[in-house]
């Protein structure tokens, strides 16, 4: 019972039956990248600069999902809101001042199962007026599946990304699906 219960608190990749066998848990995780990035390479979220992250899923049969986004609040403070536009369904997800050492960066944000759908999904992230998120960007010129809008989502450039437009790649926004 000792090691089932270290097992199960430690490690999310694992999960133990009622029998106790022990069995990978049953996940995917969709991911356009690898996460090679710098201090350089990230985009400013605000009320008109918009980013938008691109899924194709093709079974839309899933017990729940989850959005892995490396982002920080650089202008906002606790309880600043990012929004997330699934596929035209809010997801509101918040700062929150004081994080464990693995959420320093990255944002797990749950994601209702109904807002997907099968063929491409559409993450769009955007903030409110005075608030600042940094999302990050790696450098690279394919699949082609994250852009950049300047107007409030009105228009979306797929290749002038990051701050001072100095990106063409990929948001690094995973999607995990169980």
């Amino acid at each position: 019972v000792g090691s089932e219960m270290c097992i199960r608190d430690r490690d999310v990749g694992i999960e133990i039956s009622e029998s106790g066998a022990i069995r990978l848990a049953r996940s995917l995780i969709l991911t356009d990248e690898m996460g090679r990035i710098n201090s350089r390479t990230f985009e400013r979220i605000t009320d008109n600069i918009w980013a938008r992250k691109e899924f194709i899923i093709d079974d839309r049969n899933v017990r729940s999902a989850e959005l892995a986004v490396f982002s920080f609040c650089e202008q906002g403070g606790d309880g600043a809101p990012l929004y997330v536009e699934v596929n035209g369904y809010r997801v509101v997800h918040e700062w929150r001042a004081v994080r464990g050492y693995w959420e320093d960066r990255w944002a797990g944000i749950p994601v209702p199962v109904e807002y997907l759908k099968k063929g491409l999904n559409e993450f769009v992230f955007h903030a409110d007026r005075g608030i600042v998120w940094d999302l990050w960007v790696e450098n690279s010129l394919w699949p082609n599946r994250s852009a950049k809008s300047i107007d409030w989502g009105q228009t979306w450039n797929y290749d002038r990304m990051g701050f001072n437009d100095s990106c063409n790649g990929e948001y690094v926004v995973r999607l995990r699906l169980g």
